[in-house]
């Protein structure tokens, strides 16, 4: 879980500094908060975690480009974790993701409200494990899909080159079940820490 954190937070990081040198003083950082299902994923999981990642890089006047990464825990639903433990398994779900996109920042001040839209790559995956004797037992199934999110938060400047912020994004991808595709929304509220650059 770690390893794929640092792998997205990591991501965002080296898309924001690539860009930095052509386009300006970014900011890149990262936090922790909620991934709270709605919708169809809400009648399977219930709210659990979420650590992020992201950069953004000014591209002209109040408008940035954007790049982020998320590993969000989604824990299953009360009905569904006691058929699990029922079984013998510990089972869970996840959405790792990487996003980019743009960032509408309101100019130079010390506290800056801002909004942005993304799309990216959505990994779902779905873990039942369990111990069978000295053999472990592990079933898992994970797909790939087209989503994104779009929100906004405030950023407030602790110093010349850190802060702290909030943001609330919707976030949602489009995965193929029973033959039709369905779209799975979620909340991610995050508290992070930034640095600028």
């Amino acid at each position: 879980m770690m390893a794929m954190m640092k792998t997205l937070v990591g991501a965002a990081v080296l898309v924001t500094l690539a860009v930095s040198p052509v386009l300006g003083q970014g900011l890149a950082g990262g936090g922790f908060g909620s991934a709270a299902p709605g919708s169809k994923l809400g009648d399977e999981t219930d709210p659990s975690w979420a650590i992020n990642g992201f950069g953004s890089v000014p591209l002209r006047g109040i408008w940035n480009v954007r790049a982020s990464g998320a590993f969000d825990r989604f824990r299953l639903a009360r009905e569904d974790r006691d058929a699990c433990k029922a079984a013998g398994f510990d089972c869970h779900s996840r959405i790792g993701r990487i996003d980019g996109g743009i960032e509408i920042t309101a100019r130079e001040s010390k506290v800056r409200p801002f909004a942005f839209v993304e799309i990216g790559a959505y990994n779902f995956k779905e873990d039942a494990a369990a111990v069978q004797g000295t053999s472990a037992v592990k079933v898992s199934e994970s797909t790939t899909n087209l989503g994104g999110g779009f929100g906004g938060g405030v950023r407030a400047a602790l110093g010349p080159h850190v802060g702290i912020g909030t943001e609330l994004p919707l976030r949602w991808w489009r995965q193929k079940e029973d033959g039709e595709k369905e779209t799975y929304w979620y909340l991610e509220p995050t508290g992070f820490v930034f640095v600028k650059f």
